[in-house]
């Protein structure tokens, strides 16, 4: 009879210990929330070159395109809102656009994770910005190439 309570035990730290190790597949994400009402806002897609005036991009890799998706002839695209923090790493996203939806989101965080910054010559005090950029995923042959062009803006590649 003793030995059900320490089965029983046992399963539940196993389950905790699986919970938490699943876990520590975000943390390569930026974080979700941040205040940004400090933070210049150059978001809109006409100012998105003026980020260069506080940050220069240092690093910068390219998502991976899925699997399933690619042998799927899926095309299509996420726009995310992110802010680069004084460190020059991205910090707090919302996803504004994905098309189709669930289908490139991990992929296109999980490379903007990596990205880097460096501050400006005229941005000595590392001050923080807001901005966005729109990833795409274009595959040749695409079987939904007009809505991604409807949806993303992007061109078919031949």
């Amino acid at each position: 009879m003793k030995f059900v309570p320490i089965l029983f035990s046992s399963v539940i730290l196993c389950a905790c210990q699986s919970a938490d190790s699943s876990d520590t597949s975000l943390s390569s994400r930026p974080a979700s929330t941040i205040d940004v009402s400090e933070y210049p806002d150059f978001t809109a897609k006409a100012d998105r070159n003026k980020v260069e005036d506080y940050w220069v991009k240092t690093v910068s890799k390219n998502p991976q395109y899925p699997m399933h998706s690619a042998l799927a002839g899926v095309s299509g695209c996420v726009e995310i809102v992110y802010s680069i923090n004084a460190s020059g790493k991205p910090e707090g996203y919302r996803i504004v656009n994905a098309f189709p939806a669930n289908t490139f989101e991990d992929n296109a965080l999980a490379a903007l994770a990596r990205w880097r910054w460096e501050p400006s010559p005229t941005n000595s005090d590392k001050q923080p910005v807001l901005t966005s950029t729109q990833l795409d995923f274009v595959v040749s042959n695409s079987k939904n190439v007009d809505l991604a062009r409807e949806k993303c803006g992007i061109e078919p590649i031949s």
